[in-house]
């Protein structure tokens, strides 16, 4: 039985459709998550309350992590003076400041880049620590705190498109700030 080309055309469509939204992420308010800077410095997360801030968990020999950190710096130089802040956080087993300081460096990143363990990006992303997931993970806290947007564990592709990241920060950016950050 040959199915007619509208139908063919309509299941293709609701396929890409599918792939292109982003799944609903459970809203709840950013945990603290403290990092070290490369400059040895422990830094709360908190911190940037008030700013629309993108985080990224990454290992420094994820290819993918590499390219996603070169969008980020890129969104980074079009968007900071509205109040974008992007903070890179890798959790390699056994990286410490000159390492993460010559991968920023190498990438020439200029925002915020720290370690921490894997147990607290665990803890950050609400994970159960066997579940495993694909790097680079990336979250987006709205300026009350709040977490707007979270990468799935696997096969996530809206959060590391460039074009649709930007779109979602120019939203975010452009709602009103909570009164306690203005």
């Amino acid at each position: 039985m040959r199915l007619p080309s509208t139908v063919i055309l309509a299941a293709v469509l609701v396929l890409a459709c599918s792939a292109v939204t982003a799944a609903p992420v459970e809203q709840r308010e950013a945990p603290g998550l403290t990092v070290t800077d490369l400059m040895g410095h422990k830094q709360d997360l908190l911190q940037f309350k008030g700013s629309v801030m993108l985080v990224e968990f990454m290992l420094i020999r994820c290819s993918g992590c590499m390219q996603m950190a070169k969008k980020i710096n890129k969104l980074y130089g079009e968007l900071s003076g509205r109040g974008f802040q992007p903070v890179a956080v890798v959790f390699d087993q056994g990286v410490n400041e000159p390492v993460i300081r010559d991968y920023a460096n190498l990438l020439k990143l200029e925002y915020p880049v720290g370690y921490t363990t894997s147990e607290d990006v665990d803890r950050y992303l609400a994970r159960a620590a066997p579940q495993r997931f694909q790097v680079p993970q990336v979250v987006v806290v709205d300026r009350a705190g709040v977490i707007r947007a979270q990468t799935r564990p696997s096969a996530e592709m809206l959060l590391t498109d460039e074009n649709y990241l930007r779109h979602l920060l120019d939203t975010l950016l452009d709602e009103h700030p909570p009164e306690a950050a203005r």
